[in-house]
């Protein structure tokens, strides 16, 4: 296959623009059965659809390219339609021959080509490997997947893979293996569909690897400070990753452990991947440890310990408030990689443990050195969560809207909400659909305080007011448990959020942490106008992006601890970057406690949140 060079010019993450259905513009008639010998091949607009990106931004195809091409359904790698170019070129004619036995059906197309891409009418079928081979400023042939579905042989194709770009400071690097920390799938068999977004999406993964081996082409290395490219499915990396770098006799590991996601068209960018990591020799009998001291603060944390051995060893720790997190993951040729929980230091002094990783000959003890917990816990300061279910057609909403503006100026910080449109609103959010089944809203306007009690579009003053009774039963039957400390920072598009929860109880909770944008002005159904219409309404408190799972991802923590996490986002340009902020709200099981609430919404309310502008700090809040 002739997918050779890859110039791709920008490598920060590249999103798809458009999310709307294709309309095919030369249908397949429902008449005979037919053959077909020959389609046009484009890509979508301003998005690298294929490997290879000019000077001009443009998009081309190469001579060669082939494509595995079906009408419906079908096995062995479809029907083969080749180019039969001369040179790079934005839009190509395949030419191959398929016969069509049902015409109503739609044409399924992936390239590369391969005789084991298959699909079943519903999914296309292919296989992204786990050996991949590099290639500077490139990635290799026949690795970065596209497809399309529809009606037209003039097609349109779209990217299902992304990736992760790097550079290399050291010489005579020979493999880079790339790791996810919580073993998610990076390759494997994915199943492919096209949903009415026209968007490609990865619904599952057959024989699924949560490792990539990137190995340089034979005889030679990894070029210092060009760019090299791992092409991975989608991914949301809750952990982060490992990089494994090799060279003859020694290897090395660096380990990123910021959450992150990878989407289709998209590559995370690392440069200088190696710096500052430490180079061991490796044989047969060689162990090794590293790092072998922490000093760290006294909130709960995991660190992480990186072990070569081609022979069995074991973890042996000396203290109750140190343990293994887990399995370690890797490989003998890779290394493992262990993780170290560390709870928070409440014992009111400095204190030392020691992690030892012993064979049968001998031991690496790890020293962890941990400060006191600095935390004067008074009472936690308690806000609670208003969600409002809102859009830019619902003409009452306009109301609902005034009610939290009057709440809020009665209420003041004890009071946060966002505002969540679904899919049909000009303002649309991912999320809201999760929530909408949860609470089952059955109609526009409505909201819900702390999870527990709804809110309809009653009177502005009336509704106000039951808001207020809303937040005080909260604060009177559910003594807070967890205190929530935020802060960020955005370098261009590219938004860092830390969180620190505090907890008074050893419980399971839940965290949900969103993107907000303030100021949006944008037109809204208004049926208390007489225009109908306002077409410049202010929108604020919008949910744009999810730092978590939208129901929250679940965590554990310990009496009096503290935990931190981390997040990262690419904000979209169409967002104003002055007007964002960061919410996250902690969710609690009931237990024990009587349950007040007017639906059954599940084991869990809202216990607390917290809202802070991008780029200010919000710390721990006790009375």
């Amino acid at each position: 296959m002739a997918m050779k060079k890859i110039y791709l010019l920008a490598f920060a993450a590249i999103f798809a623009a458009s999310c709307s259905i294709e309309v095919a513009d030369n249908p397949v008639e429902s008449t005979d059965s037919q053959v077909v010998t020959s389609l046009n091949a484009t890509v979508e607009g301003g998005i690298p659809s294929r490997t290879v990106r000019n000077s001009d931004g443009s998009v081309s195809w190469l001579p060669g390219d082939a494509l595995s091409v079906f009408s419906g359904n079908g096995t062995a790698g479809g029907a083969k339609f080749t180019t039969d170019i001369s040179e790079p070129q934005a839009s190509a004619q395949f030419t191959g021959n398929l016969t069509i036995t049902n015409t109503s059906a739609n044409y399924w197309a992936l390239y590369p080509y391969n005789e084991d891409v298959y699909c079943d009418g519903s999914n296309i079928y292919a296989t992204l490997p786990s050996i991949q081979t590099a290639a500077h400023d490139s990635f290799a042939d026949d690795l970065f997947i596209s497809v399309y579905k529809g009606r037209s042989t003039n097609m349109t194709f779209k990217n299902v893979t992304g990736g992760i770009k790097f550079t290399v400071e050291s010489e005579g690097i020979t493999s880079v293996i790339l790791q996810a920390l919580d073993n998610e799938a990076l390759t494997g068999t994915a199943a492919i569909s096209i949903p009415t977004s026209g968007i490609p999406t990865v619904k599952r993964v057959e024989s699924p690897s949560s490792k990539i081996v990137l190995n340089a082409p034979e005889g030679e290395t990894f070029i210092p400070g060009k760019a090299y490219h791992f092409v991975t499915l989608p991914v949301v990396l809750s952990k982060g990753i490992a990089l494994t770098f090799v060279k003859d006799g020694q290897k090395a590991i660096k380990v990123f452990n910021t959450p992150s996601e990878i989407k289709r068209s998209g590559f995370r960018t690392i440069t200088a991947a190696d710096k500052d990591a430490t180079w061991f020799n490796v044989s047969s009998n060689t162990f090794r440890v590293a790092p072998t001291q922490f000093n760290l603060t006294g909130n709960s944390q995991t660190v992480i310990v990186t072990a070569y051995s081609t022979s069995d060893y074991h973890v042996d720790v000396t203290a109750d408030w140190i343990a293994s997190d887990g399995s370690p993951i890797g490989s003998p040729e890779g290394g493992y990689i262990h993780f170290i929980k560390v709870n928070a230091n409440v014992s009111g002094a400095k204190r030392t443990g020691v992690a030892s990783f012993c064979t049968e000959m001998t031991c690496h003890p790890v020293i962890i050195t941990q400060d006191v917990l600095d935390i004067t816990a008074g009472n936690i300061v308690h806000h609670s969560l208003g969600q409002r279910f809102t859009a830019t057609w619902c003409g009452y909403c306009p109301n609902m809207s005034e009610i939290f503006k009057l709440a809020k100026e009665q209420l003041g910080d004890k009071l946060y909400y966002v505002n969540l449109h679904p899919s049909s609103s000009a303002l649309a959010f991912s999320g809201t659909a999760v929530w909408e089944n949860l609470y089952d809203v059955q109609g526009y306007p409505c909201a819900y305080i702390d999870g527990r009690r709804i809110v309809q579009n009653d009177a502005t003053a009336t509704a106000a007011r039951k808001i207020a009774e809303f937040v005080s039963e909260t604060e009177s039957n559910y003594p807070v448990a967890t205190g929530i400390g935020i802060s960020s920072s955005l370098s261009g598009s590219s938004l860092s959020v830390h969180v620190d929860v505090y907890s008074k109880q050893a419980e399971d909770y839940k965290i949900t942490a969103l993107v907000l944008e303030s100021d949006i002005v944008h037109s809204q159904q208004n049926n208390y106008i007489s225009a109908g219409v306002d077409p410049n309404y202010v929108h604020d408190n919008i949910a744009r992006i999810a730092l978590t799972n939208s129901l929250g991802d679940a965590f554990s923590a310990g009496k009096e601890d503290l935990l931190s996490f981390d997040y990262t986002a690419t904000i979209p340009s169409a967002y104003n970057k002055d007007n964002l902020s960061i919410l996250v709200w902690v969710m609690r099981k009931y237990g024990t406690q009587t349950i007040l609430r007017d639906a059954d919404y599940g084991e869990y309310y809202v216990d607390n949140c917290r809202v802070a502008t991008v780029g200010e700090t919000a710390g721990l809040e006790f009375e």
